[in-house]
């Protein structure tokens, strides 16, 4: 983890071209045989968003989206999602747009995978304050402070959800995809939209 802290408190705070292209190697060299051999993706992506509000603006959507490649969207993406919705700059106005900038670049499988296991992450959530007392370890424990916090965690989710689903990127590649192999990606978004309306009665109508 420290080689992670000292990007933090060096490399991050640096606006440089030069800085940055050393970070961003160092995620693509280093993060994969880490996680190989044995560090835990939940406590590595808490690292990275715990650094978020030092990272360049405009630098975020590629370092993310690096790391999210690095990790795997599929398995991963949703994770990192929610721990940014979670986070202090999760509850800022653009974090549902800049979670969309991350999903905007995969094909339009992979968004429906990762949205799909973020309605899912929401499904999961506690019902109740006896229930939310178990939620460390999880992806949301940083705004599960409160039955409340939790709920505009959820929010947040249920937004980006339809915010990806809702873009230009997104419907331009389902558009694309009209007469795709045996209507795969079509199913996968009935799928879908079969998770989403249940996870909105599941949880009050979010």
């Amino acid at each position: 983890m420290s080689v992670f802290a000292f990007l933090g408190d060096k490399l991050l705070l640096r606006d440089d071209h030069f800085s940055f292209l050393v970070v961003e190697q160092t995620v693509i060299k280093v993060v994969p045989p880490l996680v190989a051999h044995g560090m835990s993706v939940l406590e590595l992506l808490r690292v990275f968003v715990g650094v978020y509000p030092t990272v360049a603006s405009h630098r975020r959507a590629r370092l993310y989206g690096t790391l999210a490649q690095v990790l795997g969207p599929n398995d991963h993406l949703s994770t990192l999602i929610l721990l940014l919705l979670g986070s202090a700059a999760g509850e800022t106005e653009g974090s549902v747009p800049f979670c969309g900038v991350l999903c905007a670049p995969l094909p339009a499988e992979t968004q429906v995978t990762v949205l799909r296991r973020l309605v899912e992450a929401v499904r999961a959530m506690p019902r109740t304050q006896s229930d939310l007392k178990k939620a460390k370890g999880t992806a949301y424990e940083g705004a599960a402070s409160s039955m409340g916090s939790l709920r505009g965690l959820q929010r947040r989710a249920m937004d980006t959800v339809v915010h990806v689903l809702g873009g230009r990127v997104f419907t331009g590649l389902v558009q694309g995809d009209a007469a795709g192999e045996e209507g795969v990606l079509q199913a996968m978004l009935c799928e879908l939209m079969g998770e989403l309306v249940a996870a909105m009665d599941e949880v009050g109508g979010l």
